[in-house]
């Protein structure tokens, strides 16, 4: 970029030609107090509060900093008697009709309207007349409002249309008459509309959930990440009195920018609600639960496994929020007794997800620069709000952006290419109008759903690849997966993947089954009652529900906030959480848990129900040989369940006739604020009534 030189209050500067004068003034440490601009905005120039002195190539001595950009050898000054002046006059208009409520108002301390009307502003007003109201505005269980309050800056308007999509958000009436809101009766129906909270600078729009709860040098603060997805999102944790009080966004320019989802910043108050404090156990089918210690529950665990070595099946249902140190400590302890954890690179055809996780193309710098994106049977806006904000972005700016499967609204133009998974076949052949935009693209993108990997992640690996020798494309940026979870990354780069799924009919063919979940949610498989035979069913959560019930054994386990460990985004950022708080009641990492567990098991010599969990021994328990089909060996585990389900077209479907559809139905509802009532109000407010992300 092009440099020029200005004059800034008499000194002269070197700035860039495309900077506007606010920006060239703020890089070398000159503010100018501003409302209106927002750096992630659109530039409105409507508050005024920016005037700045020109003195050279302007007929107007006053000019809006924020929306004229620099021009050679021109001469600003910011701190003049007539800029005071313009400043004062501002903010004399602001206040005229501003209700002087700051000691019940939830943006005290933070409010920007108060800063500058201490710094800039007179020290007395002129209007004793009656004051202006609206009527407060009602924007869904998440934003309060008063619009008395407001100053008619629009970062709002600009947000809700830029950033949420949400184009029948903005100003109605002129004047004294002017007012913000829907043009129609509506509510902020998205997954980001929190954000808006943020970029008003006075009270007019705050917190429901926050109001009156504390001030904010009264709290607490920790960073932490955003556990909901595996965007990784950065995260500001304000604490009160050992209680979280409210989530902010962190600034990190490389993954999040500003921006979080409603998910993470109002769900805070289910980390509290219903939460699992010791070890619960319910002997000999009583109806009711005795506490114990998590000694004994080891015991427990010990015997059980020593009575039913020879006919065991262990699974543990990965949980949303496992780290590195959580799946690390799960290998160890169900590698020694063969495991349902599936060893990538062990199955008959060899693959590399930390290759196929394609972390360079998902960076901001990389994904920006795409012409053409293909989703496939992603539902970007529930499964990944940061990433969704990027890909409006990309839509905006003239992308052309494409979907297979999931359709509906993404808050942006996205053309629907149907439901059918055969139809990549077609595009391989060369007989689909999308080769078209692929053929012309200078740098497209596919992105297919981490959900694909249990049912067809091997047809899709060769099609994958035919349209990069097709297209003469480049691997490492051409293809990614889009996990929906915060620990699918974490397992793609140890290079392991989920446990498999098992179907309901072969639960019958164990006579002991050990079942470690924290996803109630997205368990379609009651097993008690598909399940025969001695049993012992443990399940290990942070939070108490119906679900539990059937369960013999409940374990806790500590929240998101309250263990130190390492998580990587799907960008490839090893980022680490921080506890906000000690454990709750007697609760355990999933590490500590798994390494107890081990030492437990493994010294009192269990270790040989490793040579009986094979697929050779288990091929008589199902009714069916594998063992001739696949070359799978012992090292692989439990592999050969997964090739054989997804090879055998009697039971899978094949590709051809293979219809897609979503796996997330409610966006607010998951297995980590399931307790939560805000999330619930959301739910009810936005998936019940409406097709908000139904599927």
């Amino acid at each position: 970029m092009k440099s020029t030189f200005i004059f800034i209050n008499g000194i002269r500067r070197e700035v860039m030609l495309n900077q506007t004068i606010m920006q060239a003034c703020e890089s070398y440490g000159v503010k100018i107090p501003h409302f209106c601009f927002h750096d992630k905005l659109s530039v409105a120039g409507n508050c005024r509060m920016c005037l700045v002195e020109e003195t050279k190539k302007s007929t107007k001595p006053l000019q809006a900093s924020c929306a004229i950009t620099v021009v050679p050898d021109m001469s600003v000054y910011t701190n003049t008697s007539l800029v005071k002046k313009a400043r004062e006059g501002v903010l004399e208009f602001l206040l005229a009709n501003h209700p002087l409520d700051c000691p019940i108002c939830d943006q005290g301390g933070e409010c920007d309207l108060q800063d500058q009307s201490l710094v800039f502003g007179s020290d007395r007003g002129r209007f004793y007349e009656n004051k202006r109201s609206v009527e407060d505005k009602n924007f869904g269980p998440l934003v309060k409002t008063v619009m008395t309050r407001c100053i008619h800056c629009t970062r709002c308007v600009r947000f809700a249309r830029e950033i949420a999509g949400l184009e029948s958000f903005g100003i109605t009436g002129r004047g004294s008459k002017m007012e913000i809101g829907f043009y129609i009766k509506n509510q902020l129906s998205s997954e980001i509309s929190g954000n808006i909270i943020d970029v008003c600078p006075v009270g007019a729009l705050t917190s429901k959930p926050y109001a009156f709860k504390a001030r904010p040098w009264d709290l607490l603060s920790h960073s932490s990440i955003d556990l909901f997805d595996a965007f990784g999102s950065n995260i500001r944790v304000d604490v009160l009195n050992n209680k979280i009080v409210r989530i902010l966004p962190r600034i990190n320019k490389q993954i999040n920018d500003c921006w979080i989802s409603d998910k993470i910043r109002f769900s805070y108050d289910s980390y509290k609600l219903q939460r699992l404090l010791f070890p619960l156990y319910k002997e000999n089918n009583s109806l009711t639960y005795s506490k114990i210690t998590w000694d004994s529950s080891f015991v427990i665990l010990k015997s059980f496994l020593k009575l039913n070595a020879c006919s065991l099946l262990q699974a543990w249902n990965i949980p949303e929020n496992a780290s590195f140190e959580t799946i690390i400590a799960a290998l160890n302890y169900f590698r020694s007794f063969g495991s349902v954890f599936t060893i990538l690179n062990a199955s008959k055809k060899s693959f590399d997800f930390r290759v196929e996780l394609n972390t360079q193309a998902l960076l901001v710098e990389n994904l920006l620069k795409k012409d053409v994106i293909l989703l496939i049977n992603t539902n970007p806006k529930a499964e990944s709000a940061g990433l969704n904000i990027y890909l409006r972005k990309l839509a905006i700016s003239g992308a052309k952006l494409f979907t297979l499967g999931f359709f509906n609204n993404l808050n942006y133009n996205i053309i629907s290419l149907g439901s059918d998974l055969s139809i990549l076949n077609k595009i391989v052949s060369g007989k689909h109008y999308f080769c078209y935009y692929l053929a012309k693209a200078k740098n497209p993108l596919v992105l297919y759903s981490s959900s694909l990997i249990n049912s067809t992640i091997y047809p899709l690996i060769d099609i994958m690849q035919s349209l990069v020798l097709k297209f003469n494309l480049n691997t490492y940026q051409f293809v990614s997966v889009l996990p929906q979870y915060a620990y699918e990354p974490n397992m793609y780069e140890l290079g392991v993947r989920d446990n498999i799924k098992i179907q309901p009919f072969l639960l019958n063919k164990f006579r002991a089954f050990l079942y470690f979940n924290s996803n109630f949610i997205n368990d379609n498989i009651d097993f008690s009652r598909n399940f025969s035979g001695k049993k012992l069913m443990v399940a290990c959560s942070s939070f108490g529900s119906k679900e539990l019930l059937n369960y013999d054994m409940l374990l806790p386990i500590c929240s998101s906030f309250e263990i130190e460990e390492h998580f990587m985004n799907l960008q490839g950022f090893l980022q680490k959480t921080k506890p906000i708080f000690l454990n709750t009641g007697l609760s355990l990492t999933y590490s500590g848990f798994f390494s107890s567990l081990l030492n437990t098991v493994v010294n009192n010599k269990i270790d040989k129900v490793t040579k009986l969990v094979s697929p050779f021994n288990l091929s008589s328990m199902l009714g069916f040989d594998i063992s001739s089909q696949y070359n799978v060996s012992l090292a692989s585990k439990l592999d050969w369940f997964h090739l054989y389900f997804l090879r055998n077209k009697k039971i899978f479907l094949n590709i051809n006739n293979f219809f897609l559809s979503s796996n997330i139905s409610n966006f607010y509802i998951s297995s980590q604020s399931l307790t939560s009532r805000i999330m619930f109000l959301c739910s009810k407010q936005f998936v019940s009534n409406n097709t908000f992300f139904n599927k």
